[in-house]
């Protein structure tokens, strides 16, 4: 284990400690769509991980701004269960950039204190993207609960790979005997080439 990994354990550890009980995280991810039932159980719809930009998105008109804000239309959704925890939390969001740069996202206050303690108490809130200069890679979403790390979520953005279609192929020997192959496999070759040696005897008969 590095010795950074050491040290944010044994921060954790003594924060954990300072806040007191910390509820028990049962559910942490990012989602196009949160369906919320007549029981009150919530489905999230298409848990998204990666997110891929076409090939003709303006990436210059994003980046002429310092602090680029991207809102994808996707949702972080996070289920906690209180535990040991009698009283209220509060509780941050932070946006890691691939660079290192936090972002608020989020924060607000989460009501422990009339659950029981294998209660949901859920949070949902609208994905904001603060883009850096180069704006691909991985962005982590850091849930803390009264200043202590819960989980993260990640955020990849990739730009979609650009098909190219060449009008001349660049070996015309490799792109025919390829095309050979193919007709050879194909099941229906031999369906045809007896639809042929009909249609040969029917000439020859003429």
């Amino acid at each position: 284990m590095s010795f950074n990994k050491q040290l944010r354990r044994k921060l954790q550890k003594s924060g954990r400690r300072r806040a007191g009980a910390l509820p028990y995280l049962s559910a942490a991810l990012i989602c196009e769509k949160l369906l919320k039932e007549q029981d009150g159980v919530a489905t999230p719809v298409r848990v998204v991980d990666t997110l891929i930009l076409n090939p003709g998105t303006n990436l210059d008109e994003i980046k002429k701004h310092e602090v680029a804000t991207f809102s994808p239309n996707l949702k972080l959704y996070v289920n906690l269960r209180p535990g040991e925890v009698k009283n209220d939390k509060s509780f941050e969001i932070y946006q890691i950039s691939p660079s290192g740069k936090r972002h608020r996202f989020g924060v607000g206050e989460l009501k422990f204190s009339e659950r029981k303690p294998a209660d949901g108490v859920e949070t949902v809130v609208p994905v904001q993207l603060k883009l850096d200069p180069d704006i691909f890679g991985t962005y982590w979403y850091e849930i803390l609960v009264d200043g202590v790390e819960i989980t993260r979520v990640p955020l990849t953005i990739k730009l979609a790979e650009q098909t190219t279609v060449n009008s001349t192929p660049r070996v015309p020997e490799n792109h025919a005997r390829h095309i050979t192959s193919e007709v050879d496999l194909c099941p229906h070759k031999q369906t045809t080439n007896q639809t042929q040696e009909v249609e040969a005897r029917k000439e020859g008969q003429r």
